[in-house]
C-alpha cells in the first residue's frame, strides 16, 4: 500500500461499509430491505473495483460491473414488485407461508413464476452467475 500511486485511506472504510451490508444482507427478512442491502453492498464492490481508475482493465470492468448490476436491480425490483402484488407481502416468512398454501390451478401462478424468474434473474446477474458479464 505504501507504493500504491492513490491514497488508500477510503479503502478499508469502503470494505468496513461493504461488509456491514452484507451482515446486513444475512438478517433481511423482508423482499425490500434485501434488495437495498444488495444494492448497497453492489455500490461498494463498484467503489473497490473502479478504484485502481489508471489501469484500463479496472476502468472497463466498474463500467461493465455497474451497467449490468443496473440492469439485474431492475430485475430484482420487477421481481419483487410482482411477487408483492400477488401475495400482498414481502416477508419471507409469509411468502414462503403463502406458497405453501397456494391453489395449483390459479391464473396467477404463471405471473407468480414469472416474478420468482425475475427476482432469481437479477440475483444471479448481481452475483455474477449468468454468463452476461463476459
Amino acid at each position: 500500500m505504501r507504493r500504491h500511486t492513490m491514497h488508500l485511506l477510503e479503502y478499508p472504510i469502503v470494505l468496513a461499509t461493504a461488509i456491514l451490508f452484507m451482515l446486513l444482507l444475512a438478517s433481511a427478512n423482508h423482499l425490500i430491505s434485501a434488495f437495498l442491502t444488495l444494492v448497497g453492498f453492489s455500490l461498494n464492490l463498484y467503489v473497490l473495483i473502479y478504484s485502481d481508475a489508471p489501469v484500463k482493465v479496472a476502468r472497463e470492468a466498474g463500467i461493465k460491473y455497474y451497467y449490468l448490476s443496473t440492469f439485474s436491480s431492475g430485475l430484482l425490483i420487477y421481481g419483487c414488485f410482482v411477487i408483492y402484488s400477488l401475495l400482498g407481502t414481502g416477508n419471507f416468512e409469509e411468502i414462503a407461508l403463502l406458497l405453501r398454501g397456494y391453489q395449483e390451478a390459479s391464473h396467477n401462478n404463471l405471473f407468480l413464476a414469472l416474478g420468482f424468474s425475475y427476482l432469481l434473474g437479477g440475483l444471479f446477474f448481481k452475483l455474477s452467475a449468468f454468463p452476461g458479464h463476459l
